[in-house]
């Protein structure tokens, strides 16, 4: 059920309310798309922009989909 990224791969937050682990993100976050920059362990670092921010996030591979 996990799936695998590679570094730059283009990927968005699609939240699964029934699986909240230690990679779950906070709700505001959900329907973004990002890059994956890093792997730390099982999760992913995303890098996204808010507006003119750059800001990242740590999530289980469970709550990604590929663009």
């Amino acid at each position: 059920h996990l799936k695998e990224f590679a570094i730059g791969d283009r990927v968005a937050l699609v939240l699964q309310p029934n699986i909240k682990n230690k990679g779950y993100p906070y709700i505001t976050y959900h329907g973004i798309s990002g890059s994956v920059v890093e792997k730390r362990g099982r999760a992913y670092r995303i890098e996204f922009h808010d507006k003119d921010k750059k800001k990242w996030v740590i999530v289980n591979p469970v709550h990604l989909k590929r663009l």
